[in-house]
């Protein structure tokens, strides 16, 4: 029986990634459906949990549209593309590193087509506010960023 050989590390990486992803859209759902409209301390008035849209691009930087949209949808068809190569030449820390990002993305962008903006909802106080989704992506190119200095393959 040949095909994708499945292990332990497989299944716990692929688990905590779906986690991670329904997480960031249970919560979304709740602030969609209106189930949160106040801020909810999580540590004091440090970590809230309080609805936030954010019509630009990471770090507010000032970039909205369709044309945004539009661009995002054809990078991540772009990176699917990819992810399937990944998969196919066995390169397995890659290949979830990249769908950590993807999947993140894809969050945020549904968000992009559902409200016209990304749904963010940890608030740090004094520093910024974002969600699971924005950590998804960070981490992604962080780990990716690790395997192709480490040349881990």
């Amino acid at each position: 029986m040949g095909g994708l050989k499945i292990n332990k590390t497989k299944i716990v990486c692929g688990g905590i990634i779906i986690l991670f992803f329904t997480l960031d859209r249970f919560f979304k759902f709740l602030i969609v459906k209106k189930y949160f409209q106040e801020s909810v301390p999580i540590i004091k008035n440090i970590l809230t949990f309080e609805s936030h849209i954010n019509t630009n691009v990471a770090f507010s930087i000032p970039l909205q549209g369709k044309w945004l949209e539009a661009g995002i949808s054809i990078i991540l068809l772009g990176l699917l593309y990819y992810l399937l190569w990944l998969a196919q030449k066995k390169y397995y820390h890659y290949f979830f590193a990249l769908l950590i990002l993807i999947l993140g993305a894809a969050s945020n962008l549904y968000d992009r087509f559902l409200t016209g903006g990304v749904i963010d909802y940890i608030h740090i106080k004094y520093i910024t506010v974002l969600n699971l989704a924005d950590v998804m992506i960070v981490s992604g190119i962080l780990i990716l960023f690790y395997f192709l200095v480490s040349r881990k393959y």
